[in-house]
């Protein structure tokens, strides 16, 4: 039998009995130990040491290398192992946070684009909003706007005059017309007289009180549609998304959208800042307003607007004047 061979299976054989040999090099023993006398007897002299814990003579530190070679590899993949895992667990976070904040944002589009359509197309619309809240009194009230919309002509009726309900007994009438691309609004009360001009974009908050919360979602970040808790439930029988997002303003507040799956309309806005809350509820009604409505001369609203052309004609001159006395 060749010395050298003996030599270097005398080596394995440690490795062997503990099992941390490849299979190459396992059967490389197994075939040498069957032709030498020597070797085995050694081998069976081991296999009795390990079950006895006695630390074999010919433990060498080239096997103490080998032995210490096969825990690094051992650790190494382990490591690996729980890296993969990290890494897999990560993209799974990322995909699915991803697709939350997409199924938002085509929801909140969805919802944005019919109050859009609404206001572009359907020019003889009602907009009722019924609600209750609770002030800061702990005093519960009930509320409602209706708003009509006939052509360029807008009534609105409300009893709804603080941001958590009426005053008790008090409702209040609003006429609009749209002039010249304009938005003219005046209070129908004599005494509490109010006259605004506005744009088209005020006009759409005006007719469509939903229509804040709609832009304010449709203009938000990733992360503030990443923020939003999307469910979905039933009110009044219609199926609809919720979409629930904090109020950052104040602690343990939030605010939920309602909106209708089949028409992608806000039917719902529900607000909770503590104990306090106010709860809306929105319907629409297209083709039911009557001209009977408006009892406004349109003389009245021309008056307004040439009042606000006015003044914006002083104000150019001021500015001209102030401009061309400290810049020229």
């Amino acid at each position: 039998m060749n010395e050298n061979e003996c030599e270097i299976i005398k080596d394995l054989l440690p490795n062997y009995v503990e099992g941390n040999l490849r299979d190459e090099t396992k059967k490389l023993v197994e075939n040498h130990i069957k032709t030498c006398a020597n070797c085995k007897e050694l081998l069976d002299t081991i296999k009795k040491d390990s079950k006895e814990g006695i630390k074999s003579e010919i433990d060498t530190p080239e096997i103490d290398y080998l032995k210490k070679y096969h825990k690094r590899e051992n650790s190494l993949m382990i490591i690996a192992f729980v890296l993969l895992l990290i890494i897999i667990t990560l993209w799974g976070l990322m995909f699915t946070y991803s697709y939350k904040t997409r199924k938002n944002e085509l929801i909140i589009d969805a919802a944005y684009d019919k109050i859009e359509k609404l206001y572009q197309e359907e020019k003889n619309i009602l907009v009722k909003v019924k609600g209750e809240s609770i002030d800061f009194e702990g005093v519960k009230r009930d509320f409602f706007t209706e708003i009509y919309r006939n052509q360029d002509n807008v009534k609105e009726i409300t009893n709804d005059t603080s941001n958590f309900g009426p005053q008790k007994g008090i409702i209040e009438t609003y006429y609009g017309k749209f002039i010249f691309g304009y938005f003219v609004n005046i209070s129908g009360d004599e005494k509490t007289t109010s006259k605004k001009v506005g744009s088209q974009e005020s006009a759409k908050r005006y007719i469509f009180p939903m229509y804040q919360v709609l832009d304010e979602l449709h203009l938000s970040s990733i992360s503030e549609y990443g923020e939003i808790n999307l469910r979905e439930e039933k009110f009044e029988g219609k199926d609809c998304y919720v979409l629930k997002r904090p109020i950052k303003e104040y602690m343990e507040s939030y605010e939920e959208i309602w909106i209708e799956k089949d028409t992608n309309l806000v039917i719902r806005d529900y607000k909770k800042y503590g104990e306090i809350y106010s709860d809306e509820v929105y319907t629409y009604e297209i083709g039911s307003v009557k001209d009977e409505v408006y009892q406004v001369d349109d003389k009245v609203f021309y008056e307004v607007l040439l009042e606000s052309a006015d003044n914006l004609k002083n104000l150019y001159k001021s500015v001209i004047e102030v401009y061309q006395e400290n810049y020229k």
